[in-house]
């Protein structure tokens, strides 16, 4: 078979791949964005961003109560169209607290921007709903098997913010305050093209409210605990650190993201298989997911590692010649975070959401705590150091909380195998 009918295959196939392709997309745009963003407003000014897009990233899951995951979990189980329309009219009922949420982010966490940019970012937080209404779509989609609907919503916002930046750069006006415009027009965008691609139509029956948040909450402690401990490194760091070396840590953190793209495609896969499997099937199957994701992880950060002293310099300029041996110390929990990911939905697939919570709430914990101690003595790389133990910290917990023993955790060659299965 060429190249072409592989692709061709995988397109017509709806292949999980699709979804390797769909993160991927994004991750590489990141990475045409992170330089430009790096190059022009330089480490101060990408530090304000990256706190920007830390909080943009924060509000959505604080304000979804776990209801994407929820999509998922009834979408997989049959009832897509019902919870869904469910999903739209709570995510019309969260501008309320998202309104506020904007008002506190003005005269708390962006308090140090200038006004304008200021007032922008906080105009970004009470438009959050349109992230959480495009954010249940593609959950749906991944439960449904949708993978190109998936593919292409995924790609479209940075794709658009890209463009923006971009068009930005060339009149040489990139600011934050306009890149946080462009980031508003790109969301917009999304939330109305995955509305249409998820063909349901907004009347007909729908799952009671209640009903959704009864099933939703038990994800909410570990939704909001997992992004925090992805994000909110970056928010806390910027008063113990300052702009600059937030800047270079959100470049480290930027290159340590990016094989849980891979993560992403492995986690959707097993994801299905272990929620439709029989309790007596569940272990095995779970197991075979962490040591697919070992493998594949295990691969990707060796490879990044390597690459990392090039590569940092020669895409983001010399002046980020400093994110090298935090980028390294970022890589380091990224090799967890990958495994931890797959392992973490594994535990959403048999609905033990509170043990989700547990086990991010207690990482995250760890991880923050270490930052507040580190980050003032070592500036980036303590905040690297942190945040990749929090990681490490997280994969410990969900192990042990899914019983598995020692053994079935260790890699075999027809793991390979197994893990390029289940990406292709």
């Amino acid at each position: 078979m060429s190249r072409a009918a592989k692709i061709l295959h995988i397109w017509r196939e709806q292949s999980p791949a699709l979804i390797v392709i769909g993160r991927f997309g994004v991750l590489a745009i990141g990475l045409v964005n992170a330089p430009v963003l790096a190059r022009a407003l330089g480490p101060e000014g990408r530090g304000d961003a990256a706190l920007a897009y830390a909080v943009l990233y924060l509000v959505p899951i604080l304000l979804a109560l776990g209801v994407p995951l929820e999509v998922r979990r009834l979408g997989a189980l049959g009832s897509g169209p019902e919870v869904l329309r469910a999903a739209r009219r709570f995510a019309l009922l969260t501008y309320v607290p998202a309104i506020g949420l904007g008002g506190v982010a003005f005269w708390t966490v962006f308090s140090s921007f200038p006004e304008n940019q200021r007032l922008v970012a906080s105009i970004c937080v009470c438009l959050s709903p349109l992230t959480l209404a495009w954010t249940c779509d593609i959950n749906l989609f991944l439960a449904l098997g949708r993978y190109r609907a998936f593919l292409l919503v995924q790609i479209m916002q940075p794709t658009i913010a890209l463009a923006g930046v971009l068009g930005l750069w060339v009149n040489d006006a990139v600011t934050v305050s306009n890149v946080l415009l462009a980031f508003i027009v790109a969301s917009s965008a999304t939330a109305l093209t995955s509305r249409f691609a998820t063909r349901v139509k907004s009347r007909g029956s729908r799952t009671p409210l209640p009903q959704l948040w009864r099933g939703s909450l038990k994800y909410f402690g570990s939704a909001i605990a997992e992004s925090l401990s992805n994000r909110l490194d970056q928010v806390v760091a910027m008063p113990l650190i300052g702009s600059a070396q937030l800047g270079l840590y959100s470049v480290a953190s930027t290159v340590a993201g990016l094989p849980l793209a891979f993560g992403y495609a492995l986690g959707s896969k097993y994801y299905r298989d272990i929620a439709v499997a029989t309790p007596e099937a569940r272990p095995r199957i779970a197991s075979q997911a962490v040591r697919s994701a070992t493998v594949t992880s295990f691969v990707l950060v060796a490879g990044l590692a390597a690459a990392t002293p090039y590569f940092v310099p020669l895409v983001f300029g010399d002046a980020f010649d400093a994110a090298v041996p935090v980028t390294l110390l970022a890589l380091s929990g990224s090799f967890a975070m990958l495994i931890g990911y797959v392992a973490n939905l594994a535990l959403a697939a048999e609905g033990r959401g509170v043990s989700m919570t547990i086990a991010q709430v207690a990482s995250m914990a760890i991880g923050i705590t270490l930052l507040l101690i580190l980050g003032p003595i070592w500036g980036s790389e303590g905040a690297a150091a942190a945040s990749s133990t929090g990681y490490w910290a997280l994969l410990l917990i969900v192990l042990i909380m899914l019983r598995m023993k020692m053994r079935q955790l260790v890699p075999r060659p027809s793991d390979v195998k197994a893990a390029m299965r289940a990406l292709l």
